[in-house]
């Protein structure tokens, strides 16, 4: 990280990285955004947006992608939102946690430094499998770091619901919920990158309770 502080990357870049990768992410993808399911999401994801204060530049686009996996992510201003993760949210409030999540990835800065390595190697003359290789071995050595981001997310996120008309208790028992369907264990939580949900649970009743004197209880 030190070694890649002096590699600036501007937001047109990032813009163009995330246009450029999302086209290829969409390629196997079934995507409907003509479906009443992507006209909600498209809703909650303006509202979240707008109550940045200083947004970095992103103008976000939200994908309703049909398939039944409990997933969504992000990549440099796109959000990939899969139909189980919209079933398995039981409300607007739910689907809104979700959404400031993944909004937070990319106000953070969370993809910089992985541009930035692949942007130095790339220079160095080292090809791009090879690249891609590396890259990959260094985040399985490094999936407690990944899940630090995690955690920065949900906080960042619970901030941007918290002035909406959005139920701030939501992430609670989203996180609760999906706890459900985990077992904790001490090698799971070095491998993961994901936090398990129930120290999310934990993370996020701190945050509110020091900050903003919230119980969910």
């Amino acid at each position: 990280k030190s070694l890649l502080s002096n590699i600036n990357l501007t937001m047109k870049e990032r813009i163009e990285i995330g246009e450029t990768m999302s086209r290829e992410i969409l390629k196997d993808m079934n995507v409907n955004n003509e479906s009443s399911e992507y006209k909600i999401l498209l809703r909650i994801m303006k509202n979240i947006e707008s109550r940045l204060a200083k947004p970095v530049g992103y103008n976000y686009k939200i994908y309703f992608i049909d398939d039944n996996k409990v997933n969504a992510r992000t990549y440099l201003g796109h959000i990939f939102f899969y139909r189980g993760m919209f079933d398995f949210c039981r409300n607007e409030s739910e689907l809104a946690t979700i959404i400031a999540h993944e909004i937070a990835h990319n106000e953070l800065g969370h993809f910089d430094l992985d541009i930035k390595k692949k942007n130095l190697l790339s220079k160095i003359g080292l090809g791009s499998d090879l690249i891609e290789r590396m890259l990959f071995s260094e985040n399985v050595l490094t999936q407690t770091f990944n899940q630090r981001k995690e955690f920065e997310c949900d906080l960042f996120g619970f901030d941007l619901i918290y002035p909406t008309n959005f139920n701030y208790c939501s992430p609670i028992d989203l996180w609760e919920r999906m706890s459900q369907e985990e077992e904790v264990n001490s090698v799971g939580t070095f491998l993961r990158t994901h936090p398990y949900s129930i120290y999310r649970v934990t993370c996020l009743k701190n945050h509110m309770s020091n900050n903003y004197n919230l119980n969910c209880d």
